[in-house]
C-alpha cells in the first residue's frame, strides 16, 4: 500500500470508531434515561395507593387493613401475618357503626 492509501484507511478508521463511539455513548444516554423515567413512574405508583384511617400520612402507611362487619358494623384490624383484632377507639370501645341495612331500613 502506497502512503496515501495507509492514510486514507487511517482517516477511514479512525471515523468509523468515532461512529462506534458516538452510537455506544448515545444508546447508554438513552438507557438511563429510560431507567430514571422508569424509576419516576415507580415512586409515583407507590404513593398512589388507598390510605385509610388506620395510616398516618400517605408515606406513613400502618400496614393494617380495615374490615367491617355487615351484620354488625363493627371494625376489625388485620395483620399482613394474618392476625386480627377488634379497632377500639381513644376510650377502649370497640368501634361500631350502624350497619348499612339498618340504615336503609330506618329511612
Amino acid at each position: 500500500m502506497t502512503e496515501s492509501e495507509l492514510r486514507a484507511a487511517s482517516v477511514i478508521a479512525d471515523g468509523v470508531s468515532r461512529g462506534v463511539k458516538a452510537g455506544v455513548a448515545q444508546a447508554i444516554k438513552l438507557a438511563l434515561i429510560w431507567i430514571v423515567a422508569a424509576s419516576v413512574f415507580v415512586a409515583a405508583l407507590s404513593r398512589c395507593q388507598p390510605t385509610d384511617s388506620t395510616d398516618i400520612s400517605r408515606t406513613d402507611r400502618s400496614g393494617l387493613k380495615l374490615h367491617t362487619d355487615a351484620m354488625t358494623g363493627c371494625q376489625y384490624l388485620s395483620t399482613s401475618g394474618g392476625g386480627i383484632t377488634p379497632r377500639l377507639d381513644s376510650q377502649g370501645r370497640q368501634i361500631c357503626n350502624q350497619p348499612a341495612e339498618q340504615a336503609k331500613d330506618q329511612k
